[in-house]
Formats: structure tokens, sequence, C-alpha cells
């Protein structure tokens, strides 16, 4: 069995282990039991190749038709693994320890987060919260990185500088991690993330999850409600233009990055109009991102199996049945198995021509 990713010392034996927390995901969850939050999510991510579905266990049919326009094949059944949740990755222990992280920072910070004004386009936290926030977002960011979720990884030297900060940090009890973070928040302190809140969106808008595969200064995650940049070196936030989304032009650099030392925690709050650009936009980047790599995918085996380059006719064919065929919804469209038999089939196509 492996080792224990965070404490490096325990048997990585949990299953389960979440890489984003619920309460972060929220917008995901729909009707059913409320004990069992996992077994309420219904989402749909794009992998490297193709797209992936999760349909909890107590999503009702009727929620599963809305989204899908079909019922669950057993193909999706067989398949069905929450992405957001990974085995062996850490052992029971260090699993708890980090539960106690998202306690407190959900206590101490998200659920009073809607209550607080904005000024400036941002919401200013109270300075005793600051290396609680910075500590729950670096764990989620080390989190996705060891998991290489959806293609997301930082580099090593701050995924280890930042493994040691959640450690050190983290107690076996509530009332000694809050002890920990303070003794510790000189390192926590030392590290760089921007943030950007949505507000005032209906829910069902902000399922999004994007672990950016694309930026490394900064690095980049969005999921739901919250944008985060993470600047594993400090002169990254005045050496470059920030890439935010279609919001560049929304902030200033000191209304959401949160820089060494800051005092408090600033978050740039998004406009419903300005986040249903970005959003689409998002989409978008994606869905290039997915379709370049399905004409790659194309031309690579179309070359092994005639010996010759495809030319920018059956490039074109293959874009089209793949993207324009009507009655297909956007997860079955993506499917890695309907991407690979879209291949062979314009291949053959192309050969019995």
């Amino acid at each position: 069995m492996p080792t224990c990713k965070l404490c490096n010392k325990r048997d990585a034996n949990k299953t389960g282990s979440h890489l984003i927390s619920d309460f972060i995901l929220r917008s995901m969850l729909v009707e059913g039991n409320p004990s069992r939050r996992s077994d309420r999510i219904i989402s749909n991510r794009i992998e490297t190749l193709g797209t992936d579905l999760f349909v909890g266990r107590d999503v009702n049919q009727e929620k599963v038709n809305e989204l899908l326009d079909r019922d669950l094949s057993d193909e999706d059944l067989a398949n069905n693994i929450n992405h957001y949740t990974v085995d062996n990755l850490l052992c029971t222990v260090c699993e708890d320890r980090l539960s106690y992280l998202e306690t407190i920072f959900k206590t101490d910070i998200y659920d009073k987060l809607d209550a607080l004004p904005i000024q400036d386009n941002k919401i200013v936290l109270d300075s005793e919260v600051t290396c609680v926030f910075k500590l729950f977002w670096l764990s989620v960011i080390w989190r996705c990185s060891i998991a290489n979720f959806g293609t997301f990884k930082i580099d090593n030297k701050s995924e280890n500088r930042i493994r040691k900060i959640i450690n050190d940090s983290l107690g076996e009890s509530i009332e000694e991690t809050r002890k920990l973070i303070q003794e510790n928040c000189p390192q926590i302190n030392s590290e760089t993330i921007g943030v950007l809140y949505v507000k005032e969106v209906d829910d069902y808008l902000k399922n999004l999850v994007f672990c950016s595969p694309f930026l490394k200064m900064p690095y980049v995650l969005v999921i739901n409600d919250f944008y985060i940049f993470f600047y594993s070196k400090s002169g990254h936030v005045n050496a470059m233009n920030q890439t935010m989304f279609k919001l560049d032009n929304e902030f200033k650099k000191d209304n959401y990055i949160n820089k060494k030392n800051c005092k408090s925690i600033q978050i740039g709050v998004v406009k419903a109009e300005k986040f249903k650009e970005s959003r689409d936009y998002i989409y978008g980047l994606k869905a290039k991102d997915l379709l370049d790599k399905a004409v790659a995918l194309h031309n690579d085996t179309f070359n092994l199996a005639t010996g010759t380059k495809p030319t920018g006719k059956v490039i074109g064919n293959f874009v089209d049945a793949l993207v324009n065929e009507e009655g297909v919804n956007m997860h079955d469209r993506y499917k890695e198995d309907r991407i690979l038999r879209k291949i062979k089939e314009n291949i053959v196509n192309t050969i019995a021509k």
C-alpha cells in the first residue's frame, strides 16, 4: 500500500478522500439524503480526452432525464465514479485532520461570506482568519495537484513546500488545529493567493469546476463560487499581465491578490453578468482544447492506418461528424468511446471512397 502523501508516515488506507469540500460544490448537490452529500451530486467533468459523468446514488431519475435527455445506460452505471474523491492518497488520520480545517473554514468564513458588505468591488475579511483562509485553499490546491485532478499540476518545489505547511498546521482536533494554524501563520502567510468570489448568481449557473492545465503564472482553479489564483513565486504578481478569463479589466490587483504577509484577506466580487461571460469563455476554452486533442488523435490514427496524412477535407468531415450530429447531448457528444468511434468511422469511410 502506498504511503500517505501528507504525513509521509502512515499507509494511505483512506478510500474516498475528498479533493474538494462538499460545501464548495454545493450547487452540484440536488435533492436527496442530506446526510450523504456525495450521493446527491450530479456533474460532468471534461477530461484529457472526453467527458466523464458522475451521478450520486440519491439523484432521482427525473433529474437525470432533465440533464441528459435520457435514462442512464449500463455503461454510465458501470463507469459511475465520483470525480472529486480518490482512493489511497491519504491515511484516515490525515483525512480527519483536513476535515477539521474544512470545519473551521466553513464556520469562520464560508457561512458568513454572503452577509459581508461589498466595498470597492471587494470583500475584506477580519485579520484573524487570514491564515485559515490561505491554509484552506492551499490544501485544495495541493490535493488537486497530487491527484493530478483534471490534468492540474503545480511544480514539485511548490507542492513539497505546501505539503509541509499543511502537515505542520493540522492537529488531531479542531482546537489543536486552531492552535497550530496560529503558530504556523508566518509560514502560511508567506504564500500568495488571489481570490474572486461569485455572488448573487443562481446556483445552477455556477456548476463549474475547472482546474486549468494551461496556466502556471499563476496556477488557476475555478470551483463554483470561487476563482483561486496561486502564485508559486511572489514575483509573478507583478511580472506579467494576469489571465483572468475575461475578468481582466474588472479588478485591480490589490483588490483580490493576497500577497506575502498580508494583514487581511481581500476577495474580489464578480458581478453576475461578468461571471456568465467568463463561464462561457472557460467552456469555450476547454471545448477547443478537447477538440484539438480529438483532432490530433484522429490525424495520428489516420496516418498509422493509411500511411498518409489526412487532408483538410478529411479532418473537416471528422469534426463535422463529432460536433454537429443532431440528437446527441453534450455529455454523450464528447465521451471518449464516441470520439474513438467517430475516428474509426471517418477512416473507414475515407478508405472506402
